[in-house]
């Protein structure tokens, strides 16, 4: 699979989630992949998100989706949304479960675990009010780099 077909994947895969959240096509290549949103926007979109409280130093032009990839296997290495794990994120909405889940796609088949990343990124972006368990988690979890 070359580069182009890895950004084509990602943007028909992730994209009917990511372009509503307010995110462009994927840039980059087997190395990392980016997907870019407006700070502004995403901030006023997504207020429940830890994301959209950044430090003073975080603040740019644009929130990022940023996916890795192990260079030996092609495997998802990690996937982060504006410098927070995704897996962090999702226990800091309340989806401790769909957390663990996404954590151990990282070891599937990438059709599969881009599947799981459909999910969590779905999660994410559900306001609390929609969300199952509606509200935040109390907790914010040291990132533990996964």
């Amino acid at each position: 699979m070359t580069d182009d077909d890895l950004l084509a994947l990602l943007d028909s895969t992730l994209g009917p989630v990511l372009t509503p959240a307010g995110f462009d096509r994927a840039q980059g290549d087997w190395s990392q992949a980016v997907f870019c949103a407006p700070q502004d926007a995403f901030i006023a979109a997504h207020p429940w998100l830890p994301q959209a409280r950044p430090e003073e130093w975080q603040r740019g032009h644009s929130t990022d989706l940023t996916i890795e990839f192990d260079q030996t296997t092609g495997l998802l290495a990690r996937v982060d949304l504006e410098g927070r794990s995704l897996p962090s994120t999702l226990y800091a909405v309340g989806e401790g479960a769909l957390s663990a889940e996404l954590k151990a796609s990282y070891a599937r088949p990438l059709t599969e675990s881009l599947a799981v990343v459909v999910q969590a990124l779905e999660a994410v972006f559900r306001p609390p009010a929609e969300a199952p368990d509606a509200g935040t988690s109390d907790v914010d979890p040291i990132d533990d780099y996964a």
